[in-house]
């Protein structure tokens, strides 16, 4: 088993080492001032490692810019970098080609298990962080509201979903875009805005008269081009991330599902998710599937559709940044162009994200005309597509 374990910071006294480094699994910190951290990175690495490197957000996530030395006696590799204050992701990369996760990291983001560091700042701080000036507020506008309002509070209180349509959010108008979400247990929920370089966030808005619905409203001309977001509040004391249910269409972004803030385009399909689907045979990790509706689907969904099942799922639309910084494979904009010119008939596309396994999945086993060989082949059958 691979572990990742402690290293001590050499000359300081026990105390002094307490008081100035804080646990992040499998590295220690020190606080240098000035926004400056000394972060020491250790890896217990199987036997026989010969060479171990550290990827990560701060180095544009090379196999070599940052070799850690050893192995030591126990089998240890270990580096120290000073880091700045931030949120920063990373794994091992063991004998040049085999990217590890961290398994003690105490946070870690989908689909590969990066883990992540915070250096100075807390998952609340890094939303409402920006480096560039963000959209303003604006007032929600009238029609927004009257919908909210045709629920009156009670017991048996409507949700946010008895009110709007499917594909309704993110409530966009000519001058204006509005979130919306109802949650009575949600404390300080918050919109998380992702662009280019950028990530921030806005506190929600209590409406008055309406316990447990938030809302808030943005102006669209201070927004990023390509701009997408995730839903963020406190729960259970713990910090829920969700992709909002009913916005118009989801894409991928660094890997992980979000919403697109846009309005709906009758003349385009679009991509929902369905929440992680767990493997009833041998063991395959669990994940969120992506699926391309056509347009119409949602009026016409009796009559049937062929299914495309794609594998790296979380690569496949027209994201501009995803895989990579290089732009999605554009499938859902393909699909709109066939179906249009009347080429194909409307189908669906069901993505499903690859995983850390993901050569092994992918792999043909010992034959790939048999799936009892193949978990993932029996994975897509008996558990995505019912």
């Amino acid at each position: 088993m691979i572990r990742a374990r402690w290293k001590q910071v050499s000359g300081l006294a026990p105390a002094a080492f307490l008081s100035l480094i804080a646990a992040h699994g499998a590295v220690t910190t020190e606080d240098l001032g000035g926004d400056q951290f000394r972060v020491t990175f250790t890896y217990t690495a199987p036997a026989g490692t010969k060479t171990v490197n550290l990827a990560g957000s701060f180095n544009g996530w090379s196999t070599t810019a940052t070799p850690m030395p050893g192995p030591d006696e126990k089998g240890r590799f270990a580096v120290e970098l000073v880091l700045p204050k931030g949120r920063h992701e990373y794994k091992f990369v063991r004998d040049g080609s085999a990217w590890e996760p961290d398994p003690d990291a105490t946070e870690t983001v989908p689909p590969h298990s990066n883990a992540v560091l915070r250096l100075g700042v807390t998952a609340r701080d890094e939303a409402r962080t920006s480096p560039m000036d963000m959209a303003h507020r604006a007032e929600h506008p009238e029609d927004f509201l009257a919908v909210v309002a045709q629920n009156s509070p009670c017991a048996d209180r409507g949700r946010v979903r008895d009110l709007v349509a499917p594909g309704a959010l993110p409530w966009v108008r000519e001058q204006t875009v509005s979130f919306l979400m109802d949650d009575p247990n949600a404390e300080d929920p918050y919109i998380v805005i992702e662009g280019h370089g950028f990530r921030t966030g806005y506190v929600m808005d209590r409406l008055r008269g309406k316990e447990g619905f938030f809302a808030l409203t943005l102006r669209r001309s201070d927004l990023p081009a390509d701009s997408v977001y995730t839903i963020e509040f406190e729960k259970d004391g713990r910090t829920q991330h969700i992709v909002d249910p009913l916005a118009w269409t989801a894409t991928s972004r660094n890997g992980k599902p979000v919403s697109v803030i846009a309005a709906p385009d009758l003349k385009k399909g679009r991509i929902v998710l369905i929440p992680p689907v767990s493997a009833s045979g041998p063991a395959i990790a669990a994940r969120e599937l992506y699926v391309y509706l056509p347009a119409g689907y949602d009026a016409k969904r009796a009559d049937g559709y062929p299914v495309a099942y794609m594998h790296d799922g979380q690569n496949l639309w027209d994201d501009p940044t995803e895989p990579f910084g290089h732009g999605g494979w554009q499938v859902n904009v393909m699909a709109d162009r066939l179906i249009n010119e009347g080429k194909v008939r409307p189908f669906i596309v069901v993505g499903i994200p690859n995983s850390p396994e993901r050569m092994k999945e992918y792999a043909p086993g010992r034959s790939i005309f048999d799936d009892s060989d193949h978990p993932y082949l029996q994975y897509i059958v008996r558990d995505v597509k019912p």
